[in-house]
């Protein structure tokens, strides 16, 4: 036997409440996606700033530098003002350099000699850390870089390949670049 509402009484049946909470639980869940979606992004985005600006600053670091280096040229001594080794294996390589700190003229013969520095050297350590060494003086010039290669050409163009990351082992960001220098004491007038 079914029961009538009376005209003056108002309300919903079991049915109409039970496909309204369907609707609202579907509204929510998508609600949460996006904003599950949003939050993800923002984060893959930030970490993503952070490994570009820890790759730009080893970068800059690096090529401020090497802009005084000769990357082809050696000493009175046969040593080369450049050169480009392995610290370990993989794509960690290392290079020692020297570079221009100032010049002496000789007014006799007409001639102005570079002074070069003591031996530099830029490598990664064992904690992802760019490091720059010179007179057993350690520099942490960059965080959280994954890997470096340096090559130079014939013709004393230095080319370096630079990634950094953000993030952890299950969420990681890597972010490469590669720039290319050609030391101003390699430009031949």
């Amino acid at each position: 036997m079914r029961h009538r509402a009376r005209s003056g009484e108002a309300g919903f049946t079991l049915l109409e409440m039970a496909v309204t909470l369907g609707i609202l639980m579907l509204v929510l869940g998508s609600i949460t996606v996006v904003f599950s979606a949003m939050t993800q992004g923002t984060a893959n985005a930030e970490m993503n700033l952070q490994a570009q600006s820890e790759n730009e600053r080893a970068l800059l670091a690096m090529v401020n530098d090497l802009q005084t280096t000769d990357s082809v040229g050696k000493d009175s001594g046969g040593a080369p003002y450049f050169k480009v080794q392995d610290k370990s294996p993989g794509n960690r390589n290392s290079i020692i350099f020297r570079k221009v700190e100032g010049f002496t003229t000789d007014a006799t013969q007409d001639l102005v000699n570079s002074l070069y520095s003591t031996p530099i050297q830029y490598y990664i350590d064992t904690e992802a850390n760019l490091v720059r060494e010179q007179d057993g003086k350690k520099t942490v010039m960059a965080n959280r870089v994954a890997s470096i290669q340096f090559d130079v050409s014939p013709t004393g163009c230095i080319t370096i390949d630079l990634a950094a990351f953000a993030g952890h082992d299950t969420r990681r960001v890597e972010v490469s670049n590669q720039v290319q220098i050609t030391p101003r004491n390699t430009i031949k007038i």
